[in-house]
């Protein structure tokens, strides 16, 4: 357990730094905005479905669903 403490730190600044990254590399891009759309379009299309999966596989903390999951495994 104290092994996956100390491996969020990093993986949340190395999904900071690919963040930073990202944003730096579309906001240089110079190109028509339909073009640069298709660029940012499955990214955000991807984050969105992930984001509805943990929330309705209950992942995500301090949602009715994840507190719902936890009350059925203890029980």
């Amino acid at each position: 357990m104290a092994m996956v403490k100390q491996k969020k730190p990093i993986l949340i600044g190395l999904l900071a730094i690919a963040g930073g990254v990202y944003f730096s590399t579309y906001s240089s891009l110079d190109s028509h905005f339909s073009l640069s759309a298709w660029v940012i379009l499955p990214l955000q299309a991807g984050a969105c479905l992930y984001l509805l999966y943990a929330y309705w596989s209950g992942q995500i903390k301090g949602t009715s669903r994840y507190q719902k999951q936890r009350r059925e495994n203890d029980s």
